[in-house]
C-alpha cells in the first residue's frame, strides 16, 4: 500500500512540475508577444493604419519616426504623455511627405514649435506630431537689413543674432519663448513690440 502511495505522490509532483513549466512557458510567449508583436499591431490601431503593409512603408519612408514618444522630452515643463508618432522634418521635402502621408490615412497633425509653455496631457496627442528641425532653423541675412529665419528658429535667437549684426528692430522679441513659425502665427510679441511690423515675406506650405 505505502508503494502505491507513494507512486502516486511522485505522479502528482511530476504533474504539478509539468503543469508549472507550461505555465512558464506560456507566461513567457505572452511576455514576448505582449512586448514585440502587441506593441507594432497597437501602433496600427492607434494610427488608424487599415493594413500592416501600409504601416510598414510608412516605417520606410520615415526610418526617424518615434513612436509612442513621451511628449515630455521635448517640453519646457518636461511633462506630457506619448505622441502616437513624432518626427522631425529635415527639410521642405520632408515635410511635404509628412503632411501628404497625414492626408493619406487621414492622421491629425500637431506642430510642436519649441514646445515652450505647453501643457500636455498625460493621455499625450493622437496623430503626429511634428517639430520642424535642419534647414527650418537657419538664419540667413541677406544684406540691406533683411533677415530670412526659418520656422523652426527660436525667437529669442533670432533677436540676438539680429543685434550681433547691429540690426534693430527685434529687440522686444528677445523674452518670447517660441519659434518664428508660432510667433507669425499669434503676431507674437510683448508690450514693446510685436512681430508682424518686421516681416516682409512669408513662405507657406498649403
Amino acid at each position: 500500500v505505502s508503494g502505491a502511495i507513494d507512486q502516486y505522490h511522485r505522479e502528482n509532483i511530476q504533474n504539478m512540475i509539468d503543469f508549472q513549466f507550461l505555465s512558464f512557458v506560456m507566461v513567457a510567449f505572452y511576455l514576448w508577444f505582449e512586448t514585440d508583436a502587441f506593441a507594432e499591431y497597437s501602433q496600427l490601431f492607434t494610427l488608424r493604419f487599415t493594413k500592416y503593409a501600409e504601416f510598414l512603408a510608412f516605417k520606410e519612408n520615415f526610418p526617424s519616426a518615434k513612436f509612442d514618444e513621451p511628449l515630455s522630452l521635448h517640453t519646457t515643463f518636461r511633462i506630457g504623455g506619448p505622441a502616437d508618432c513624432y518626427l522631425e522634418p529635415q527639410n521642405k521635402a520632408e515635410l511635404v511627405s509628412a503632411m501628404r502621408a497625414a492626408r493619406d490615412f487621414q492622421l491629425p497633425v500637431f506642430m510642436l514649435g519649441w514646445g515652450s509653455n505647453l501643457l500636455v496631457r498625460d493621455s499625450g496627442i493622437r496623430g503626429i506630431v511634428c517639430r520642424l528641425r535642419g534647414d527650418f532653423e537657419k538664419v540667413d541675412f541677406l544684406g540691406g537689413g533683411r533677415v530670412r529665419a526659418g520656422c523652426g528658429v527660436r525667437v529669442p535667437q533670432l533677436a540676438a543674432l539680429c543685434a550681433e549684426k547691429g540690426l534693430a528692430g527685434a529687440e522686444p522679441l528677445v523674452g518670447v519663448p517660441g519659434t518664428v513659425g508660432g510667433a507669425l502665427v499669434m503676431n507674437a510679441g510683448t508690450r514693446d513690440g510685436e512681430i508682424g511690423p518686421l516681416v516682409l515675406e512669408v513662405e507657406i506650405l498649403d
